[in-house]
């Protein structure tokens, strides 16, 4: 039942956003019964939950301890789901509120979920500077090729793949004049309602690699040259 209902929650939502591009963090959604302790998992979970129901994106960065969370909660329906309803905004406050570990940002329309320490860390590379680029008709060649400067000697895959992958879909248009790694991935994906971006870290303690997806069709990997897959422990 509960799958049934954010499956439709999903489509409404798809189908509202596309019209009055209302921003993700004032879409409205079922309320959830946050506890105030929560279980393991549970931040990706509620993540999870939001991108079904609101029917776009949120880019988030994953720490280190709860890697091997993202395989675990991935299709699962979330418990407490409320009568009344909230904004994604509000649901993630009172998220972090009892989670403590990750901070939320909207930044320029794309909400944003990383880990406190992430955030502060002036060393992290996502904040490392990457040059202007300008994204023409979904070619993402330049982008990537200014990101992976700063990533050195990180790669990304085929720079046309999303737009081979997602022919029914705009194609990707943005100019970015500059900034850090973190701003350069938030022009990209702030192009189309079904784009974002994930930062994972490799369960066998390799990584990370940053993941430009679409939600439903594909997925952009970017990672260095000797990680170009997740292996298990």
């Amino acid at each position: 039942m509960v799958r049934r209902l954010l499956g439709a929650l999903g489509v409404l939502a798809i189908a509202s956003s596309a019209g009055a591009q209302t921003p993700l963090r004032d879409v409205k959604v079922p309320r959830l019964l946050i506890p105030k302790q929560l279980q393991p998992c549970a931040v990706l979970q509620v993540i999870n939950y939001l991108e079904a129901t609101a029917g776009r994106p949120i880019s988030s960065e994953v720490s280190r301890e709860e890697t091997s969370c993202w395989s675990q909660v991935s299709g699962r329906p979330t418990p407490f789901v409320g009568a009344e309803l909230a904004s994604v905004g509000d649901i993630l406050d009172q998220l972090l509120a009892s989670d403590r570990h990750y901070r939320w940002q909207d930044m320029d329309g794309v909400v944003v979920v990383r880990p406190i320490a992430a955030w502060r860390e002036n060393d992290h590379f996502l904040h490392r500077r990457v040059a202007e680029f300008t994204v023409v008709d979904g070619h993402l060649a330049n982008a990537l090729a200014a990101i992976s400067v700063s990533l050195h000697p990180w790669a990304f895959g085929n720079p046309d793949f999303l737009l081979v992958a997602t022919p029914m879909l705009p194609p990707i248009q943005t100019r970015f004049s500059g900034g850090t790694v973190l701003d350069a991935v938030n022009a990209i994906v702030a192009s189309r309602d079904d784009l974002g971006w994930t930062v994972l870290w490799c369960p066998n303690g390799s990584g990370p690699r940053i993941h430009i997806v679409s939600r439903g069709h594909a997925t952009l990997v970017g990672a260095a040259p000797d990680n170009p897959q997740c292996t298990e422990k």
